[in-house]
């Protein structure tokens, strides 16, 4: 009698995924960092600093906190990859 051989497989699942949350609207005079730039300058800034900027809505910690926390309006898989592993245990 031969002996048995037992394996171990599982799954890898790699999902790269897009979510767009609904707009915060926000009032560039409450920010004086902001005053005197630019439509662009304010954008870049914002986009480096938001995690550090304050937001003017008190259940909030900063305005990433209140960009993150808005409602998803658009969520896409853009790729999907499977892959099946051997344990080697």
């Amino acid at each position: 009698m031969e002996n048995s051989k037992t394996l171990l497989f599982g799954l890898i699942e790699n999902k790269i995924q897009s979510k767009v949350h609904d707009k915060v609207e926000l009032n560039v005079s409450d920010y004086p960092e902001l005053k005197g730039l630019s439509d662009n300058e304010i954008t870049y800034y914002v986009t480096e600093n938001c995690h550090n900027m304050k937001s003017f809505k008190p259940e909030y910690e900063s305005l990433w906190h209140e960009l993150i926390n808005q409602k998803i309006v658009i969520e896409k898989t853009i790729e999907e990859k499977q892959q099946v592993y051997k344990n080697e245990s």
